[in-house]
């Protein structure tokens, strides 16, 4: 008795760790919560009535926000409700996902590829194991719904006021898309021949594909904006006939003018720009570059550069950046591996030249000295007797870009690093009527920062449009962040990195370098998200976090574990949400085939486990009945072998052959075998469940005097609490036995197979082939409930 005691023990031990995250109650919980019932057979659930209000992003309705937003939110200048648009991947709503983002976002293709992901530093489950990869879930929902069904909304112009936006740049371009939203007559005026400014020329296709940025600016043209390219301000129309012509303006002019260094030499041959080496890239024209290159800088434009003159076929390229290591960022990591050297702490004093051509450049070592008060950042100071020359064939400089700024009014407040003074909450400038945002205010900055500058710019121009007190913009439905995540109960899943094509691929061409996730990555990724940008009452329902008193239960306080029907959740829905189901409803049967194989295997270890401890214990080869022959003749190890080798091999491969006939059966060629197998697995849970209780009356044994006893003396060795005597009014007896098993097994066999119906009804839409399909499915229900009878009747 104690041995089989512990075995119990060391086997619900096990059973509890491979089972702990495959529960029915993660997959019905819209926010990724505890509802639900621990088993697919289970015939009560608990479910929302409607998931998106759940997640907050139901149209048409308005939030308090009472306990904060997501952190991943509120870190996003441009206000992306990151958490709902995660939550909608996982579900698949991949198109609904795509409308979230560009609430706040006109650019997903764009975005999903530069932007520098500030959200994922802040994102709460980098303080379990590692953030979520949010910006390439931005890319991956982009890319998977793409534009062929149409490139958006045209929006008839409401208002009579125009705008007219100066750049088509990220500023310019959302400023102009949600001014159009809101029934504005708007045109963007730019310089070059192309749309789209900086990140159309600037910006290599390894990095950002023409192709990507081409849809994305379709999308807003279709909108109903007007574009003017090849149209410089100042030059072909003057800033002030703009004031005359339109009721606002917006100033959106990027950062296209390159920084000098004002070194001797600068002016030789072989020394050019980061930003005209781009521009004519990817403009298509020809450039000469030599074989030996020195990049001066160490920024994007500096890392883009140098990785666009590898593809021109240069053999050494080498980063010069007066920074120390610790203070670069990203990207440097894929240039490594194409072959960029990078030299930090490298001050360039001069650039040699022979004959009008540069030849090398004299550079010198630095060190990071003291913290300069005035800047908060550690001065560079340079290293003596260090100087050294390096040589070169071409020098690109990329130190820098800054806004020519010079076709605006005089009267206009201009900073003394040239750039324009804006009330930051309302980007008003001290011009009525003038706004502006982007580089032309803050120097270059990062794309998603150009964005916001845009959105809030629109904001404020249709509120003088319609003649209201301008007042800060709030990109943010709340301020607070949502606090008191019980973290220290998530368990550890690491997270999965977009994969980038082989260096020996790059070499030569301009393909993207990283890959989109596929759509099982996206899932298994957007999976991991902790819900934290969720209503989440339900789990801040008590001082100590959580609303539902099971999850506080010892060794139970894990997040989408166990729900013990509290209905907690139902008391603290501010939405009156919740609904309480008869499990499986009619209407929601199929499984979801991502996940659904935790609940297939269930079901083969619920009805392998019953044959197997059933034949082992209680039938003509009970060995366990009998200890000394359990010793002798059939060792434990052997016994847990063949239970796993039945319960996850055999029995499954049975079944599948059943599947593979209904599979040959079937007309739809939608349905894959996998979907066939997942879902009518699903079906048998209800057989195999009874087949658990038709095994379960052995336990009984054949006198009711041995319902106690058997706790005791499992292996019926003779214990008996109540002595020998039976009990006549007892169903427990020998004869009864049979009867018992019998209609445990046809009732379930009934349920079985009518939820097998329905699942068959709900994966093919025609009545017949449903019923045919499912024909070898309730073959092998037949085949295993007569197996069954033979069994605990011979």
């Amino acid at each position: 008795s104690v041995i089989m005691l512990l075995g119990i023990i060391i086997g619900a031990i096990i059973i509890t760790f491979v089972f702990e995250r495959r529960t029915c109650c993660r997959f019905v919980c819209p926010v990724g919560g505890f509802q639900g019932l621990y088993s697919n057979v289970a015939t009560i659930e608990i479910r929302s009535k409607d998931t998106e209000i759940c997640n907050r992003i139901k149209e048409g309705k308005e939030y308090p926000f009472d306990e904060g937003i997501a952190a991943c939110r509120l870190a996003c200048p441009a206000g992306v409700d990151s958490s709902s648009y995660v939550a909608l991947i996982e579900k698949g709503k991949y198109e609904r996902a795509l409308e979230v983002i560009r609430e706040a976002m006109p650019f997903p293709g764009v975005c999903g590829r530069v932007c520098p992901a500030p959200c994922e530093v802040e994102c709460s489950r980098g303080n379990v194991d590692g953030p979520i990869a949010i910006r390439a879930l931005k890319r991956f929902v982009s890319d998977y719904v793409g534009y062929e069904n149409g490139n958006g909304n045209k929006f008839i112009p409401s208002h009579e006021e125009k705008v007219a936006v100066v750049g088509s740049g990220p500023a310019g371009l959302s400023c102009a898309y949600y001014l159009v939203k809101e029934g504005y007559d708007v045109t963007v005026y730019e310089s070059l021949p192309v749309i789209g400014g900086m990140f159309k020329v600037g910006l290599p296709d390894f990095h950002l594909p023409k192709d990507i940025v081409d849809k994305e600016i379709a999308h807003i043209k279709n909108s109903g904006v007007k574009f003017i390219p090849n149209t410089t301000v100042g030059k072909d129309i003057s800033f002030e006939t703009l004031k005359k012509d339109y009721q606002a303006v917006f100033v959106a002019a990027g950062a296209s003018k390159s920084r000098v260094l004002k070194l001797d030499g600068e002016d030789l041959q072989g020394v050019i720009s980061a930003i005209s080496l781009l521009r004519k890239v990817n403009s298509g024209e020809e450039v000469e570059i030599g074989k030996k290159v020195v990049v001066l800088g160490g920024g994007k434009t500096a890392i883009d550069a140098a990785r666009t003159a590898l593809r021109l076929g240069c053999e050494d390229v080498t980063c010069l950046e007066i920074l120390s290591e610790d203070e670069m960022d990203s990207m440097e990591k894929q240039a490594v591996e194409e072959g960029v050297k990078l030299e930090y702490l490298t001050s360039t004093q001069k650039i040699v030249g022979s004959e009008g051509k540069a030849t090398s450049l004299l550079c010198a070592n630095m060190r990071l000295g003291d913290i300069d008060m005035d800047t908060g950042l550690r001065r560079h100071l340079t290293i003596k007797g260090t100087e050294h020359l390096i040589s070169a064939e071409t020098v690109i400089i990329a130190v820098g870009q800054y806004s020519d700024i010079s076709f605006l009014p005089e009267d206009i407040n201009i900073s003394r690093i040239g750039t324009i003074i804006v009330d930051p909450d309302t980007m008003a400038t001290n011009i009525p009527g003038v706004f502006a945002g982007g580089d032309v205010v803050t120097g270059p900055s990062v794309f998603v920062d150009s964005v916001k500058a845009g959105r809030k710019a629109s904001v404020s121009i249709g509120r003088y449009l319609r003649g209201e007190k301008l007042a800060p913009v709030l990109l943010y439905p709340s301020d607070v962040q949502v606090a008191d995540l019980p973290l220290h109960s998530i368990s550890h899943k690491d997270r999965i990195e977009p994969e980038c094509i082989p260096v020996e691929e790059r070499r030569g061409n301009f393909r993207e370098v990283e890959k989109v996730y596929t759509e099982s990555m996206a899932h298994e990724e957007s999976s991991r998200c902790l819900g934290c940008g969720s209503c989440g009452n339900c789990y801040r329902g008590n001082e100590n976090g959580y609303g539902c008193p099971w999850m506080e239960l010892p060794f139970r306080n894990r997040r989408n574990t166990y729900c013990g029907l509290c209905l907690e959740c139902f008391k603290t829905c501010p939405e009156d949400n919740m609904v309480l189901n008869i499990r499986p409803p009619n209407t929601d049967l199929l499984v979801d085939e991502k996940r659904g194989m935790d609940e297939a295997w269930k079901t083969f270890i619920m009805l392998g486990a019953a044959v197997v401890f059933y034949v082992f214990m209680m039938g003509p080869w009970g060995f366990l009945k009998d200890w000394q022959r359990a010793a002798t003749t059939f060792s434990i190890f052997k016994y847990i072998g063949t239970s796993a080798v039945s319960c996850l091999i055999i029995l499954p491969l049975i079944y599948a052959l059943f599947v593979a006939a209904s599979n040959w059966l079937k007309k739809d060629d939608h349905l894959s075998f996998r979907t066939l197998f997942l879902n009518y697995s699903y079906g048998l849970a209800p057989l195999g469940l009874f087949t658990w209780i038709a095994f379960c009356w052995g336990f009984l044994l054949p006198s009711g005097s041995y319902v106690i006893g058997v706790t005791s003396d499992p292996f019926a060795w003779g214990w008996d609490l109540f002595g020998t005597g039976e009990f006549p009014w007892t169903p427990f007896l020998t004869y009864y036995m049979p009867f018992l098993q019998i209609i445990s097994l046809l009732f379930g066999l009934v349920i079985s197979i009518d939820i097998g119906i329905k699942i068959s009804r709900q994966m093919i839409t025609d009545k017949g082939e449903a019923i045919v399909t499912f024909l070898p499915i309730l073959s092998f229900m037949i085949l295993w409930t007569l197996t069954m009878l033979w069994l605990f009747l011979w």
